[in-house]
């Protein structure tokens, strides 16, 4: 199966996520319906992690009950674990992890799982191993920050499947991602509107984050060069990039999904639009664009990085 432009992030199902979220968890109907919907839409994979609180149980369930457990491949990740952890014990871990993974997810195999967190990336090729015992058709990796490129260029230039941040004010992983497709590789992007960050009125952007301001109002005097919203610049942005493979979305509601699936119906920008993006937004200081960076109030620190 062929990945979907657009990949459907289920961690809203297991956690209160997201600087923009005012809905909260939601219900396992809720659940349910945003599902129908996304298969309505052509989406055929989902993204979970078993650090997503109760996503990866939630998602069994519902798409069991609802039927739809054959319209969609998933993709997970593993939980943290000590960087000093032996290979042995890193290999049981592993296994152990998955094993519970596909439990919860109520399936037989995975599409893909991706080692979560960069302090892990040592282990890859442990994963690689494991994962083809039969617990996935591939290994991946999950990056966040520019660094991760440096320090691990062979693992990370090694995985066929490589999930990164990438929005219009992201510059971090441009070449990686323009590189991609010669090198056979697959990347997944997420945080499309920077955890809503894109879009939230400009009183309600945190006065620590107020340096983001100049850069949406670039990206907004495009939109309105063009005639669509902020919202559909940010995707369509990405689609329009040859080197993503698909764009991980998270949703309250299925309303959300009709709408950011619209987008990908609607194709890539204008041509030149992309370029000028690039050109006009400069590469930000990580403290403005990487949400692990951002202050967060005491009950947010033991939230898991998506």
């Amino acid at each position: 199966m062929i990945f979907s432009k657009m990949m459907l992030g289920t961690v809203q199902f297991g956690l209160n996520y997201g600087i923009a979220n005012k809905e909260g968890q939601p219900s396992l109907e809720k659940v349910k319906g945003i599902l129908r919907s996304a298969a309505e839409f052509g989406v055929n994979t989902l993204d979970t992690a078993a650090a997503y609180g109760t996503s990866e149980e939630v998602l069994g369930q519902a798409l069991e009950e609802s039927g739809l457990a054959e319209r969609f491949q998933i993709i997970t990740k593993i939980p943290v674990f000590p960087a000093e952890m032996s290979e042995k014990d890193a290999e049981l871990l592993i296994r152990e992890s998955l094993d519970r993974s596909l439990e919860r997810l109520r399936r037989s195999k995975l599409r893909a799982v991706l080692i979560h967190n960069e302090q892990n990336l040592s282990h890859f090729s442990v994963l690689e191993r494991v994962c083809a015992e039969g617990y996935a058709d591939g290994a991946g990796v999950s990056l966040d920050s520019h660094r991760s490129l440096a320090e691990f260029r062979e693992t990370v230039f090694r995985a066929k499947y490589v999930q990164l941040p990438s929005n219009l004010v992201d510059r971090r992983f441009d070449e990686f991602i323009d590189d991609a497709p010669q090198r056979g590789a697959f990347v997944f992007t997420r945080s499309a509107c920077l955890q809503g960050l894109l879009l939230l009125p400009a009183d309600d952007v945190p006065p620590h984050l107020r340096g983001i301001l100049p850069w949406r109002e670039k990206a907004r005097g495009i939109a309105d060069c063009l005639g669509i919203s902020v919202k559909e610049l940010c995707f369509r942005y990405l689609i329009s990039l040859p080197g993503v493979a698909s764009i991980v979305f998270g949703v309250d509601n299925q309303e959300q999904l009709a709408e950011n699936c619209s987008y990908a119906e609607k194709g890539p920008l204008p041509d030149g639009t992309a370029v000028r993006i690039r050109s006009e937004i400069p590469l930000l200081e990580e403290s403005l664009i990487r949400p692990f960076l951002w202050p967060r109030r005491a009950e947010e620190y033991n939230k898991p990085r998506i």
